[in-house]
């Protein structure tokens, strides 16, 4: 019942949205705004292992996407290659529109990647292929901002509101004090965008290590290499720099292919 009512609830909240954004604005800029308890599930991973997936209130969620949106161009210009890729919402469909549609960018992006990691197959003799070990849960909060302030210009105070509603939206264990790690696993597009972002690092190492024969969709990496030793340098090189910001590759699926076929 309580899941129904939140339902109800995010469906009427466009009904005067006007209204109700300059409620929320009022709010932000009187110092009284309090970001909401979210709904929370527990979907199961493996052997009882389960991932929190965060459903924030909407006016939370308006909230803060507005927030990122007003940095997104900032940031977009750091990135150093365009061979890396999120999954993004499109905003721009005109309505009345069918719900295909709002899958648009996603499906295009998807294709680019597959083309560019088609296109260095075809150049390079081997693949590596990793990813990282529970990136969203391991990202550390502190580096986050401290690249995410290095990338724009932004008022302290909006950096702060931002990572107010990050925290307040996490799943936490009960009692137990906020460890700063981990962004929460969420549908919303500004949190992927700054998922993304943390990485920008890794895209420019791969960028000079492998002229750019590299792909990138969130934390899964596709890369293309001359030879084996080159794939070896280059996983060392990225582990490295993922350690000094908290982060780890996840070894168990990290592997280099022959990308010519074998007789």
């Amino acid at each position: 019942q309580k899941t129904s009512i939140w339902l109800i609830n995010r469906h009427d909240f466009n009904y005067n949205i006007e209204e109700r954004a300059e409620t929320i604005r009022n709010e932000i800029i009187s110092g009284s705004y309090k970001v909401s308890q979210p709904l929370i599930y527990r979907i199961e991973k493996k052997y009882g292992i389960c991932r929190h997936l965060v459903n924030p209130q909407p006016s939370d969620a308006l909230v803060f996407q507005v927030l990122v949106e007003n940095i997104n161009e900032q940031i977009l210009k750091k990135q150093p290659s365009k061979n890396a890729f999120y999954s993004r919402d499109k905003h721009s469909v005109a309505k009345p529109h069918s719900i295909e549609d709002s899958y648009f960018n996603w499906h295009e992006q998807w294709k680019r990647l597959q083309k560019k990691i088609y296109n260095f197959n075809e150049e390079k003799e081997y693949i590596v292929v990793t990813d990282l070990t529970n990136y969203y849960d391991s990202i550390d909060l502190n580096e986050l901002r401290k690249v995410l302030t290095s990338y724009t210009g932004i008022k302290e105070v909006v950096i702060d509101l931002i990572f107010k509603i990050i925290e307040d939206i996490s799943w936490k264990p009960d009692y137990l004090p906020y460890s700063r790690r981990g962004l929460p696993t969420t549908n919303i597009e500004g949190v992927r965008l700054l998922a993304h972002s943390f990485l920008f690092e890794i895209d420019e190492v791969l960028k000079q290590k492998t002229n750019n024969s590299f792909t990138r969709w969130m934390d899964d990496i596709t890369i293309g290499v001359d030879s084996k030793k080159q794939a070896i340098e280059t996983i060392s090189e990225i582990s490295d720099m993922l350690k000094s910001r908290g982060l780890a590759l996840n070894l168990s699926k990290t592997n280099i292919y022959n990308a010519r076929p074998v007789d």
